[in-house]
């Protein structure tokens, strides 16, 4: 297997695709992979084990809350990000949906087209949450105004789906001008949330080591000056 540098992956998508056209998949290369090793990282903390919760909680509860919260709404608006209309407000974006523009085979171009509008229909949460809650204040939704539309439901299992098709609709254009695609189900975030969490846990043990010491007076108060924090 062979690793290629982010210079030698973006000049290969520029031969094939052009200058312009090579420069903005390169772009999206790069969202997708980001958004997908973030979704991993979440997953690996609030998507895997009770146990991992439990130790969070127990560890840093407010932190790790807010950690959640912010790393949520983040992927939640990555999703968008990636899945915006051409232009807002008169400013082109840089968007799965411009990619319909640079293809030229009419076939595969109503193939993408009809992929895209499903994801769009798949991520509208993303965007309903985005709009009527992180990025803006919703008057109606927070004064809780009679008949207001309570906000599309978020959750993990829906995620998962749009985030698998936006990948799957990636590696349509990946294979069909490249003719290979990119092994999402092989990525991991290792070493990264799990990692974090083996040493916090090895820390609180060694956190009850020490207050079992000193209650037997067998603690030497030099051994906590070395403390990076």
């Amino acid at each position: 297997m062979s690793f290629k540098t982010a210079n030698e992956i973006k000049a290969k998508m520029v031969n094939k695709l052009g200058q312009e056209f090579g420069t903005l998949f390169y772009s999206l290369h790069n969202e997708i992979i980001r958004l997908t090793y973030q979704w991993l990282e979440f997953k690996e903390l609030y998507g895997v084990k009770e146990s991992r919760i439990l130790l969070m909680n127990e560890a840093a509860p407010f932190f790790f809350y807010t950690i959640q919260r912010v790393l949520w709404n983040h992927l939640l608006i990555g999703v968008t990000r990636i899945t915006d209309p051409k232009k807002s407000v008169g400013k082109r974006n840089i968007t799965l949906r411009a990619v319909e523009d640079f293809i030229e085979d009419k076939s595969f171009q109503s193939e993408f087209a009809s992929a895209i509008k499903e994801l769009c229909e798949a991520s509208k949460f993303c965007r309903d949450w985005r709009n009527k809650k992180i990025v803006h204040i919703d008057y109606d939704l927070s004064m809780k105004k009679p008949g207001v539309k309570p906000l599309e439901k978020a959750t993990r299992e829906k995620f998962g789906i749009v985030i698998e098709k936006i990948q799957s609709l990636y590696n349509k254009v990946h294979q069909e001008y490249f003719d290979s695609s990119i092994a999402f189900y092989l990525m991991n975030s290792s070493p990264g949330a799990k990692a974090m969490l083996h040493r916090i846990e090895d820390g609180m043990e060694y956190e009850k080591i020490v207050h079992k010491r000193k209650l037997e007076g067998d603690w030497d108060w030099n051994e906590s000056k070395d403390s990076k924090v």
